[in-house]
């Protein structure tokens, strides 16, 4: 699921995520499009987008560092990320 930077900003404000820089912002708006992928966990979007704070609060890199895992666990070349 592609999900845009306005998209993510509403979500974020619904949540009451008001001042994300604009690399929070990203970050945010690529937890939600993993999380909301069908490989992903269920729930709808504010749920989601709760989830996806929690993990960036508790580690601002969650999401890149999971892509780094997910590509090593499919002996991806890391090389190549």
């Amino acid at each position: 699921m592609r999900i845009s930077q306005y998209a993510a900003r509403l979500l974020a404000n619904d949540i009451g995520l008001r001042d994300l820089t604009a690399d929070e912002l990203e970050q945010f708006r690529v937890g939600l499009e993993v999380e909301a992928a069908p490989r992903g966990r269920h729930g709808n979007m504010n749920t989601i987008a709760k989830r996806v704070a929690d993990n960036l609060d508790a580690d601002p890199g969650y999401y890149e560092k999971l892509d780094y895992w997910t590509a090593y666990a499919t002996d991806v070349d890391l090389e190549d990320l």
